[in-house]
This record gives structure tokens, sequence and C-alpha cells, in this order.
């Protein structure tokens, strides 16, 4: 609605928060492919351009070439395997390459890698897909992108996950909307997937018998149920986007 109505004031709002955490910037995507908030994607640049330039003359280069050489480039400094992590490249990390926060089935970072980009693609695709499918929808298919972009980032933190506030509330008012009565198995799964998303890091830190089991090998798969709360949504929307 904003996107559509007022812009600049859009624009601006995005802009900011991509140079708070660069991922953001993935949300202007479904603006420019919708000829409605197309002048949306074209303040977010407008803007972006502007805030970047102000930065580098009060700060200089170093900044960003260390956040890309840190985070974006996936250098092995950053804790991509640590639990706070919800992302791809979080759960690949940790099931598939030696760190000081997991052992693994195998130590296979090369595998981490491309298993992280084939799912990131195809997501993503989905995604652009989907918005070229479904512009009318425009909340849900605001909130696709807001799951699409805290998965693929490599570095998702559990308190991104408050954002996800958007993609729940706008499932609940597409139901609302369709009229639909009674609950379904995919509201379960919702309501399911929410609960799961409340799980925060380090749950089984105070169950000393738990906590070994679940740093080893398959046990890293229910080390952070955020994760499948977060995939869970993305695909209940996903599904309500195709009917």
């Amino acid at each position: 609605m904003l996107a559509e109505h007022r812009p600049r004031l859009a624009g601006a709002l995005l802009t900011i928060a991509a140079l708070i955490k660069i991922y953001p910037a993935l949300l202007a995507l479904p603006y420019i492919l919708d000829q409605r908030r197309r002048a949306a994607f074209w303040w977010t640049l407008l803007c972006g351009v502007f805030f970047v330039g102000l930065s580098l003359l009060v700060h200089g280069p170093a900044p960003y070439i260390n956040y890309l050489n840190k985070v974006v480039l996936l250098q092995n400094s950053y804790p991509y395997a640590a639990e706070f992590n919800i992302s791809f490249m979080g759960f690949w990390s940790r099931l598939l390459s030696s760190t000081r926060y997991t052992i693994p089935l195998t130590h296979q970072p090369q595998l981490v890698t491309l298993l992280n980009l084939l799912c990131s693609l195809s997501l993503f695709g989905m995604a652009v897909w989907q918005s070229y499918r479904q512009q009318h929808k425009g909340m849900l298919l605001y909130g696709l992108w807001v799951c699409v972009t805290l998965l693929i980032s490599p570095a998702n933190g559990y308190y991104n996950l408050v954002s996800l506030i958007i993609p729940i509330t706008a499932l609940m008012a597409h139901k609302a909307n369709a009229k639909q009565l009674g609950w379904s198995g995919r509201d379960l799964a919702l309501i399911l997937a929410i609960a799961l998303i409340c799980v925060p890091p380090a749950w089984s830190n105070t169950l000393p018998w738990l906590y070994e089991r679940l740093h080893i090998g398959w046990g890293t798969l229910f080390l952070t149920p955020a994760f499948y709360g977060l995939l869970l949504i993305t695909l209940r929307i996903h599904q309500e986007l195709r009917n």
C-alpha cells in the first residue's frame, strides 16, 4: 500500500533498512515487477545512491569493504554455523562443516556452498515467478519476499524473525478476505510454524543430556526449530499464491 501510494517514503525506508543490513534490498525486486509499485523501486535506487554516497564521503569505503569480505563473500571468520543463524547457510554449515559449534556428518565446505546456492536460487526463482503471476496480491506477495530474504541471507540472526509478522498477518488477512471458515490442515501448519519460530537459539543449553546429542551429526537437524518454522511459512504463502 505504501509503495503504491507513497513511493518516495517507501523507497527511503527500504533504503535505510538495506543500509543497516544489505539483504533487505531484495525487497525492492517485487516493486520493479509490479507496474503499480515500480516508482518505489526507482526511489529506492535513488535514495540508495544518495545515502551510500553520503556515507562514503563521511566514513570512506572501509566499512563496506569489511562487511563484504566478512559476510557477503562468506569468509570463514563469520560464525555461520552458530545457532542464531536461521538461514540456508546456517543450516547446511551446521550439518556439513566442522566448526566450534557442531560436529557435522562430514566436513564438506564445498558441498555447503553448493547446497546453499541451489536452495537460494530455487527459492529466489520461485519468488520471481510468483511476482510475475500474482502482482495483485500485494501483501501476500511481499510477505513471501520477506521470508525468501531471510532464508537466502547468509547471516540471518534469529532476532530478524520479528519481521515475520508481515507474512503471518498477510496470511491471516488473506484467509479472512477469502471468507474461509473453520480450520484446515493449512491452518494447523501455520500454527505449528509460529510455534517453531518461537523456539529461541540455544534452547537446549539447560538440558545437558540433550545438548550434546543435538550438536553431533543428525542431531543438528533439530538444533534450530525456527528454521523449519520459517520454511513452513514460506511454503504456506507459496501454496496460497498458487491457488
